[in-house]
């Protein structure tokens, strides 16, 4: 993967933590969605997870693994994603060795994330004044899942931390995402209003869970009116995102994209998930304060 001046640099300011890691996840999910043609983060949460759906080994407690995934749901995260370390493709591994996470002593990488508006609406219930709160609450969440429903296993968080992962290619891998005009992954059904919150390594036994196969929405929506909408022109019908030029116009004098993405706005996709406007104004807001600090 090549990556740009910007994209060092936010590298960079990710790894010695000078600035709050959610204004800088906001940046590098995008770059690194864009590069991989798809994003974080996102699955559909069933109901239940069946003995066929997760084969499951009679080893693992599946009915209390169920448990804790609709206790995750309830508090937001209501994305959830096991994957075999052992099947991960090169690409992936490589990445995350240049982090040295040694992949090889756990057995699973847990993806948690969420899709449209409940994880905002739990938000509001905490204090949302101190740093990073989203990623606080998200962490909060995943620790106790890992103590009370994989019976405290030996576990080590790997996002959101310092250590590089690619997110994008785990999400397809989870069956999550497929590639958009926006550069960033679009779920079948929450549409681009998703995020992946945390993601951890455990030697837990459970059962590989990913979701099954879907068309991409996009593929049946001919009129793609994502692209017009963006004023900057950084969207391309073959998934590639123009960052710099996204970035460039955002920074203008009352640009009407400082809060807020014209273009995934405008993507008619699963309109009942649709974040709400503070929810888009938070997020945006924290990446924009990244963009001045870059070019200032």
């Amino acid at each position: 993967m090549r990556v740009g001046t910007l994209e060092l640099t936010l590298l960079r300011m990710f790894r010695r933590d000078a600035y709050p890691k959610l204004t800088i996840i906001i940046c590098l999910n995008r770059l690194f969605c864009s590069q991989f043609k798809s994003n974080s983060q996102i699955a559909q949460l069933t109901s239940d997870y069946t003995e066929n759906d997760l084969m499951t080994k009679k080893s693992f407690d599946l009915s209390h693994l169920n448990k804790g995934i609709r206790w995750l749901a309830d508090g937001g995260l209501n994305l959830f994603a096991a994957l075999d370390c052992s099947k991960l493709p090169t690409a992936v591994t490589t990445i995350m060795h240049s982090s040295n996470i040694l992949l090889t002593d756990y057995k699973r990488l847990v993806l948690t994330g969420h899709g449209g508006k409940w994880l905002w609406s739990q938000l509001q219930k905490t204090d949302m004044s101190i740093a990073d709160p989203v990623d606080t609450y998200s962490l909060d969440l995943t620790r106790q899942f890992i103590d009370e429903y994989l019976d405290g296993a030996d576990s080590l968080i790997i996002y959101p931390t310092d250590n590089l992962v690619p997110l994008g290619q785990l999400g397809e891998l989870a069956g999550w995402s497929h590639p958009s005009p926006l550069g960033q992954g679009i779920n079948a059904e929450f549409g681009v209003w998703f995020a992946y919150r945390t993601a951890f390594l455990t030697t837990a036994d459970l059962p590989a869970i990913t979701n099954p196969a879907t068309d991409s929405p996009c593929a049946s929506c001919a009129d793609k009116p994502c692209l017009p909408a963006c004023p900057a022109g950084a969207t391309e019908e073959n998934g590639r995102f123009l960052i710099q030029r996204c970035s460039q116009f955002r920074l203008q004098p009352d640009s009407p994209c400082a809060d807020r993405c014209l273009a995934r706005v405008a993507c008619p996709v699963a309109p009942e998930h649709h974040y709400t406007l503070p929810q888009i104004q938070y997020h945006y807001g924290a990446s924009l304060d990244i963009l001045k600090t870059y070019y200032s």
